[in-house]
């Protein structure tokens, strides 16, 4: 959701509709649109590459190919400053790491154990 300044109001983009919605007023998600809510000029080179690198990843978040959620951030692109970081929700372990984890933990309380039982290892004399 990307906000004007607290005085002017606020807009929302819909990205299935992609509209923008400001108040009661709805347009399309367009460079020019997108130009205007941000108060950037079509006529400058350097805010219509910003206007368009920031549509591309819009329309890259609606057709769903974003980079994966993952933990660490994602860069943008070169012309948007900055980084991003989304999550999937639910368990984010592959079945790989979940085994090594299991194993690991199973070994750590079976040693555990055995070192409270009293036994010790077998270790002969030569």
């Amino acid at each position: 959701m990307f906000h004007r300044v607290p005085n002017q109001g606020e807009a929302t983009l819909d990205l299935e509709q992609l509209t923008i919605v400001a108040g009661n007023q709805t347009s399309s998600l367009d460079k020019d649109s997108l130009s205007k809510l941000l108060r950037m000029s079509p006529a400058n080179p350097r805010d219509a590459e910003y206007v368009g690198a920031l549509l591309r990843f819009i329309y890259s978040a609606r057709d769903g190919t974003l980079p994966p959620p993952q933990h660490h951030l994602i860069e943008l692109p070169t012309t948007l400053s900055g980084n991003m970081q989304h999550f999937a929700s639910g368990t984010a372990v592959s079945p790989i790491q979940l085994l090594w984890i299991i194993s690991w933990f199973g070994y750590g309380i079976r040693r555990l154990f055995s070192h409270r039982s009293g036994s010790s290892p077998v270790v002969s004399e030569a």
